[in-house]
C-alpha cells in the first residue's frame, strides 16, 4: 500500500469512532496521571531523597508506560484491522505486561550501543525494531529476541517507507503546538492506526513471500 493509502484506510477506520478514542486516550492519560501523583506522594511522605525519588517514578514509569502501551497497542490495531474495539481491551492483554517491559528494555540497549557507533547506525536500528512491539501483540508465544529478529526481517527494504511516512506527519506535530495540543486529539489516533496499518501491509506481503 502507499502511504496516500495507509492514512486513507486509517481515517475510514476511524470514521464515527473518535468520541470512544478520545475517551481511551484520557483513561489512559488519566492512569499515567494518577499513577505519577501517588508516587510522588508517597516518596515524599517517606522522605526519599532525589536519587531513591528518581529512581522509584522511573521504575513507576516503566511499569505504567507498559500497561497502557500493550493496552493502546491492542486497540489501535483492532481498529486498523476493522474489529470491535472497547474500553475493555486496554486492558485485554495484560499477559504481555512483563514481555512488553524486556522487549523495550533489549531495544533501547540495542539502539544505545548502535547509537554509540554513530546516529545514524541507531537511527537505522530504531527502525528495525519498530516493528516489535505489534509482532508481541500478534505472537506472544516468540521470546523478545526472536521478535526483534522478526522486526528486522520484516524492515528489510522498507525502512525507508517507515521514515517517509513518519515524516508526513511532522507538518501536523507542528502545527499541533499552535494548538496548545488540542489538534493530538485527532492526530494520535490517525497516525497511531496508520502506523499499524503500515505494520499490517508488511506483515501481508511477508506471508505473500514464504
Amino acid at each position: 500500500m502507499t502511504r496516500e493509502e495507509l492514512k486513507t484506510k486509517a481515517k475510514e477506520s476511524l470514521k464515527g469512532r473518535y468520541g470512544e478514542v478520545i475517551v481511551a486516550m484520557l483513561l489512559v492519560y488519566a492512569i499515567s496521571s494518577i499513577a505519577m501523583i501517588i508516587t510522588n506522594s508517597i516518596c515524599n511522605s517517606l522522605n526519599f531523597n532525589i536519587t531513591i525519588t528518581s529512581c522509584v517514578r522511573n521504575i513507576v514509569t516503566l511499569l505504567t508506560n507498559s500497561v497502557v502501551g500493550v493496552g493502546m497497542l491492542n486497540y489501535y490495531l483492532k481498529i486498523s484491522r476493522n474489529k470491535k474495539a472497547e474500553i475493555s481491551d486496554l486492558f485485554e492483554r495484560t499477559d504481555l505486561i512483563v514481555p512488553y517491559i524486556i522487549l523495550a528494555i533489549l531495544t533501547a540497549v540495542f539502539i544505545t550501543l548502535w547509537s554509540f557507533l554513530f546516529i545514524i547506525p541507531g537511527i537505522i536500528a530504531a527502525f528495525a525494531y519498530s516493528q516489535s512491539q505489534y509482532i508481541l501483540i500478534d505472537e506472544k508465544d516468540l521470546n523478545p529476541l526472536d521478535i526483534i529478529k522478526k522486526s528486522k526481517e520484516m524492515m528489510k527494504g522498507h525502512k525507508m517507507d517507515l521514515f517517509i511516512l513518519a515524516l508526513s506527519f511532522v507538518g501536523w506535530a507542528i502545527l499541533g503546538v499552535f494548538t496548545f495540543g488540542i489538534l493530538y486529539i485527532w492526530l494520535i489516533p490517525y497516525m497511531s492506526v496508520t502506523l499499524a496499518n503500515f505494520y499490517n501491509d508488511i506483515k501481508k506481503q511477508q506471508k505473500k513471500e514464504n
